[in-house]
């Protein structure tokens, strides 16, 4: 329950986070103790509307009482996983357009400010990371973090799981416990791989930091 509700992921991650845990589990045989658990994906065409309606309530109660304004697709979609409300993602931001449209406008006009020049202060001040796909036609993947200023790369993951959220998640803390430092900011792209990693980023400056916050770090 807690892969599915609480890290949001699909049946392909917990699989593989079942796996790398040591247990030998097939997909049908998940998918069989997900539905038993009441854990589904879909929603039958008779409880459509009934759903839509939950749905927008529940939305409308967090936009009012959560600082989620600036929430996009996929952390809203993890946000409402977490407080087991399942939804899917079209769904979903088809209602969160109606409920916050001040809010989604102003993250559209962030998104496509034009950059003038790249400033990086110094080493270990952005650490950029990213996945390379080219190669996924012969089975290998890549994941890898660089340093903005002397693109120096501290980490580099050649495998089969570049696009699953616990082995990025993995990768980036091996990295810094391996190196002992914490990078002051981490630019990635708003791949569904990263949320695990954006969070676990912003804990590690809160420890130091507890008035940190997800625009100071991420």
């Amino acid at each position: 329950m807690y892969l599915y509700w609480e890290l949001a992921l699909d049946d392909d991650e917990i699989l593989f986070a079942l796996r790398a845990d040591g247990f030998t589990i097939q997909r049908w045989k998940l998918q069989e103790i997900r539905l038993s658990m009441g854990m589904t994906c879909r929603i039958d065409r008779a409880d459509f509307d009934e759903s839509n309606n939950r749905l927008r309530i529940a939305i409308e109660e967090a936009f009012a009482s959560e600082q989620i304004s600036q929430y996009g697709r996929e952390y809203l979609y993890r946000y409402l996983r977490s407080k087991h409300i399942p939804a899917a993602r079209n769904r979903m931001f088809a209602i969160w357009k109606q409920v916050n449209p001040v809010g989604l406008e102003e993250r559209q006009r962030r998104a496509y400010q034009r950059r003038v020049a790249y400033i990086n202060p110094g080493p270990n001040f952005i650490l950029h990371a990213d996945g390379h796909l080219k190669l996924l036609m012969v089975g290998i993947e890549l994941y890898a973090g660089s340093d903005g200023y002397s693109r120096f790369v501290p980490w580099c993951y050649v495998g089969v799981a570049a696009r699953h959220q616990i082995s990025v998640l993995k990768q980036y803390l091996e990295m810094v416990d391996t190196t002992d430092t914490l990078p002051a900011r981490l630019r990635t792209d708003r791949g569904t791989e990263t949320p695990l990693v954006a969070n676990a980023h912003l804990q590690l400056h809160q420890a130091l930091n507890p008035n940190a916050t997800i625009d100071d770090v991420f």
